[in-house]
C-alpha cells in the first residue's frame, strides 16, 4: 500500500491559478485524499521572487496566496523561487527577510510610487 511506502505524490499545477482556485474539482480531489483516504497533504505555492521588486505585485501575490490557503484548506508554504535572479530586477526596497516573514506591510505603501494607478489603489492596499 502507498501509505506504508514513504512515497510522496506531487501535483504540479499550472500557473493558471484559476483552474484550481475557482473551480471545485481540485478541492473535491483534496477532500477525497484527506478524508476518504486519510492522506496528509500540504500546499506549496511557488512565487517568483521578482514580485518582491514591486510593492503592488507583491501585495497582489500575498492576496492570491491567502485565497489559495482559504480555498484548499491545507497547511500552506509559500516559496520564493528564482531568488538567484533577483539582481536582474533591481534593488529590493527592504531586505529579503522582510518579504519572507510578511510582518508589517504598511512599510510597502511608501514604496508604491506616485503613478495614477498606484494612487488609485493606495487606499485599498493600506486597508488590506
Amino acid at each position: 500500500p502507498l501509505e506504508q511506502s514513504n512515497t510522496y505524490i506531487l501535483f504540479d499545477l499550472p500557473g493558471q491559478v484559476e483552474l484550481f482556485t475557482l473551480h471545485p474539482s481540485f478541492r473535491s480531489i483534496i477532500v477525497t485524499l484527506t478524508e476518504k483516504w486519510a492522506y496528509r497533504l500540504v500546499a506549496v505555492h511557488m512565487v517568483d521572487a521578482h514580485l518582491c521588486t514591486d510593492a503592488t505585485k507583491y501585495i497582489s501575490c500575498l492576496m492570491l496566496s491567502l485565497n489559495i490557503m482559504l480555498h484548499l484548506e491545507l497547511p500552506h508554504v509559500n516559496v520564493l523561487s528564482k531568488v538567484d535572479l533577483l539582481h536582474q530586477y533591481g534593488e529590493l526596497s527592504f531586505n529579503l527577510e522582510f518579504y519572507t516573514e510578511v510582518q508589517d506591510l504598511t512599510h510597502l505603501i511608501h514604496t508604491m510610487g506616485v503613478s495614477p494607478w498606484t494612487k488609485k489603489y493606495r487606499k485599498l492596499s493600506t486597508t488590506l
